[in-house]
C-alpha cells in the first residue's frame, strides 16, 4: 500500500480493480492520482477518464521483485538455479515487463554489501532470497554463515524504504534469524520456512503467493495463508513482521 498519496504522484495500481481496462497480461496498471478522498483515490484511465475511487491498499508507489540468488556451487545446478528460475518466470509472467522483475546472483557478504551499496534494489517491493539456510540462523554462502543481524545491516544500507522479504532458505522462519531480521530498517515483513523444505514445495508456496499477492491484491498475511495451504502440511512458512511471529 502506498502511503501518503498525493495528486499528481505517479502510482500502480492492481489491475482487477480496474474491471474496464482492457487486459494486457500484465500485474499492475501505472498511472496517476487525480483525486484523494480519505482512504480512496481516483486515478487516470488510458482514455484520459476517471476511474471510481479505489482504496488505497491497491495503490503502490513501487512494485517488482528482486530474486537475489546465494550460489554454492554444489546444488546449483539441480537446486538453487532451477527454483530462482522457477520464480523468476513466474514473475515475468505476473508482470508481463522485465522492468519489474530482477535476477542476481551472489555468494558472500562483501557482494551482498555492495549490491545494497548500489540502488539496484530501489524500485523493487518484494525481494525473494534464494539459498541455503542453517539451524543457528545464518545464510550459507559458499565463503561464509550470514548472520540475521549483518544480512539486516546490509540491506538497511542505502535504503529509501523497507521491503516485503521471502527467504527460501531452510530453516530461517525461526526465532534464531527471523526476529533479529524482520526488526530491521529495511524490513516491512519476512516470510521463511521453519524446517528444511523441498525445492519444489518453496517453488509451489512461492508462486501461489506471489498470484495472490500481486494479481489478486490480498494482504501480505491473506497471501501467505493460502501460499501455505497450498502446500503439505509439514512444510511450513513463517510470517514475521517487527519481531513478532504472525502466522
Amino acid at each position: 500500500m502506498a502511503a501518503n498519496i498525493q495528486m499528481g504522484d505517479e502510482v500502480y495500481i492492481y489491475r482487477n480493480r480496474l474491471p474496464t481496462l482492457p487486459d494486457q497480461g500484465k500485474a499492475f496498471f501505472k498511472t496517476v492520482i487525480v483525486e484523494r478522498q480519505k482512504r480512496s483515490a481516483r486515478v487516470r484511465m488510458p482514455n484520459g477518464e476517471y476511474s471510481d475511487f479505489i482504496s488505497t491498499k491497491f495503490i503502490h508507489h513501487r512494485v517488482g521483485v528482486a530474486i537475489i540468488q546465494f550460489g554454492d556451487f554444489l546444488s546449483e545446478s539441480t537446486l538453487i538455479d532451477p527454483l530462482s528460475k522457477t520464480i523468476l518466470q513466474c514473475c515475468r509472467i505476473l508482470f508481463g515487463d522485465d522492468s519489474y522483475v530482477r535476477y542476481i546472483k551472489i555468494r558472500s557478504l562483501v557482494e551482498l554489501s555492495r549490491l545494497c551499496e548500489s540502488s539496484e534494489l530501489h524500485p523493487f517491493e518484494h525481494i525473494v532470497v534464494i539459498g541455503h539456510g542453517s539451524r543457528s540462523g545464518s545464510i550459507c554462502t559458499i565463503i561464509e554463515e550470514i548472520t540475521s543481524s549483518a544480512a539486516g545491516r546490509e540491506f538497511s544500507q542505502n535504503n529509501p524504504r523497507p521491503w516485503d522479504f521471502t527467504f527460501l532458505c531452510c530453516y530461517l522462519g525461526r526465532t534464531a534469524f527471523a526476529k533479529t531480521f524482520s526488526m530491521a530498517a529495511c524490513c516491512k515483513s519476512l516470510i521463511a520456512p521453519f524446517n528444511s523444505v523441498h525445492g519444489a514445495v518453496s517453488a509451489q508456496f512461492m508462486q501461489t503467493y506471489l498470484v495472490k499477492a500481486l494479481l489478486e491484491g490480498e494482504t501480505t498475511a491473506v497471501a501467505h495463508r493460502h501460499g501455505s495451504t497450498s502446500t503439505p502440511a509439514k512444510s511450513a512458512f513463517r510470517l514475521w513482521q517487527n519481531g513478532k511471529l504472525l502466522h
